[in-house]
């Protein structure tokens, strides 16, 4: 179902991502029920949670910073397996470098390093490849991230860093998860990070679209005004029962601020039974964030949103004609004459459709969290499948129809491509977003790496917010790590219930989700519906 996609760069901490199946509006037979104490629940119940819920403080370690430049050459390292030292690779430090990274079980590179301090650090790998390859750091036995060696960067010793990792007092060991091996280690260094200071999280509240209606105005205000403060809550729901969201408040006594959906019902090519603008009417009347998503199946042809069973070349739809501000009439006379291909035309109609849905949410007055074309540069869907220049092309297709011709002033948009080759305008998006996935942890953490990369990528100047993940964010990690997410959502289905919709614990703990949900770092539904009266108790 998922689809793991590696992205790096160089002297960047780097990110693990997967991708994830449509939203099913038929996930479960159930009705209503899936709470953790196995009770039906009352269908279109309109509670907003439970202020008097226990709460949890914020607990910050106590940093202490001080200067560390530790070098240790992986030479000097314990080494298992077929790992062997040798000088044979030119550009090396000390008495040679570690190779033989051929994937072997009992390859272990095992480097104890002594940190004076509990402190964030930074940690860099010199290593070498003949070979564009990828592997992974790992701290103290858990995943930290992947590091990659480029094609234009074979042949030669480079560093690759990871930033802001926070390590205790004491001993730490640093170690290497082969992934594709084929590549040596001259030495690590650990050295305390400076650049989380430098976080910026006075973005500014104006919309890429001018035009923005001043609901949509209020919203992202709220958005900036809260960011580098508060983490808000989010929640994927599988179809309008929001079976996902009952089971939230049975488990934490709280629901999310934002219900995150799946608008691709409404794509004309392998329509699917929704209610889904429904379900965003209703959840703005019980006073929460909209949040949607367009799993958008390819316009004609096999019905997928993949690239690998659908039929859909997004290349052979780009035209150099401007078609954005054209009526439907026009476009089709385009087609008629040769002027634009099939696929050309089919995606006009297809955005049109989805417009339309999004205008009804616009007459009753809704903003809208706006994320389509995700995770591109996973080159999975084919919307990324043909490359960035042909996705550059459809955002600012898709971004200039919705926002000039239709005129949806509705929507903060989201930009969550996964890869710098990928990005577009940033005056076409308003949020950067990533989608995380972790395997075989269970602690989320900040996710201090990819935070660094993405505020790198758009200039400190975006809002920036963890679009999916499996498993509930660390709040206090956040707080700890200075990477103050705007908002998580997580995702639906076995990420929070069995197949007939009661509470599974597989990737979230019913701990984990009350800490989540009540944490005095966090915003939810009942926090969000009164945050003017906390403004002013606050004041």
């Amino acid at each position: 179902m998922r689809m793991v996609k590696f992205m790096a760069l160089i002297l960047m901490a780097l990110m693990l991502f997967n991708s994830c199946s449509p939203i099913s509006n038929t996930f479960s037979n159930a009705d209503n029920k899936g709470n953790a104490k196995g009770d039906a629940l009352t269908p279109g119940h309109t509670s907003i949670g439970n202020a008097k819920a226990e709460k949890y403080p914020v607990s910050i370690p106590e940093i202490i910073k001080q200067e560390t430049s530790i070098v240790v050459e992986a030479e000097n390292s314990e080494l298992m397996g077929d790992l062997f030292i040798t000088e044979a690779r030119e550009g090396y430090s000390g008495d040679g470098y570690v190779s033989g990274f051929n994937k072997a079980y009992e390859n272990k590179v095992k480097i104890m390093v002594d940190v004076a301090t509990s402190q964030h650090y930074d940690i860099t790998l010199c290593i070498a490849s003949n070979n564009n390859v990828k592997n992974a750091l790992m701290v103290n036995g858990k995943k930290v991230g992947e590091f990659e060696i480029k094609e234009n960067e074979t042949d030669k010793f480079i560093k690759a860093t990871f930033y802001g990792l926070f390590l205790e007092e004491g001993s730490a060991e640093i170690s290497i998860m082969e992934i594709d091996g084929d590549f040596d280690l001259d030495y690590i260094e650990v050295s305390d990070n400076k650049n989380l200071d430098e976080i910026n999280y006075d973005i500014s509240p104006k919309l890429c679209n001018e035009n923005s209606n001043q609901t949509t105005k209020e919203l992202m205000k709220y958005l900036t005004e809260c960011y580098g403060k508060s983490i808000i809550t989010g929640q994927y729901a599988s179809n309008e029962k929001n079976l996902e969201i009952d089971i939230i408040y049975n488990v934490t006594e709280q629901y999310p601020a934002i219900r995150f959906g799946d608008i691709g019902g409404y794509s004309l090519n392998g329509q699917r039974d929704t209610k889904e603008t429904e379900a965003c009417i209703d959840w703005n009347k019980r006073g929460g964030i909209v949040g949607l998503m367009w799993y958008w199946n390819a316009p004609i042809g096999r019905a997928s949103v993949y690239k690998a069973s659908s039929d859909f070349n997004l290349s052979k739809a780009v035209t150099s004609i401007d078609i954005a501000g054209l009526d439907l009439s026009e476009i089709h006379d385009l087609y008629k004459n040769g002027e634009i291909s099939s696929e050309c035309y089919a995606l006009i109609k297809d955005i049109d459709a989805i417009s339309e849905q999004l205008k009804i949410l616009q007459e009753n007055d809704i903003s809208v969290l706006w994320r389509p074309l995700h995770e591109a540069g996973g080159e999975w869907f084919w919307w990324g499948g043909s490359g960035s220049t042909a996705y550059q092309w459809l955002w600012g297709l898709l971004y200039s129809r919705q926002t000039y011709y239709h005129e949806l002033n509705n929507l903060i948009w989201i930009w969550n491509g996964q890869d710098k080759d990928y990005t577009v305008s940033s005056n076409m998006y308003d949020i950067a977003s990533l989608d995380i996935y972790l395997t075989g942890e269970t602690d989320f953490g900040s996710r201090v790496e990819q935070y660094q990369w993405l505020n790198k990528v758009t200039e400190s100047k975006k809002l920036l917010a963890i679009s999916e993940c499996g498993i509930v964010p660390n709040i206090d990690n956040m707080f700890r790590d200075k990477s103050m997410w705007s908002f998580f959502g997580l995702w639906y289905g076995n990420y929070l219930m069995t197949a007939d919709g009661e509470f599974s614990e597989i990737y979230n703990s019913a701990e984990q989700l009350k800490k989540a949900y009540n944490s005095e770092g966090s915003i939810n539904l009942y926090k969000y519906i009164n945050r003017n009266k906390a403004t002013i108790e606050n004041k």
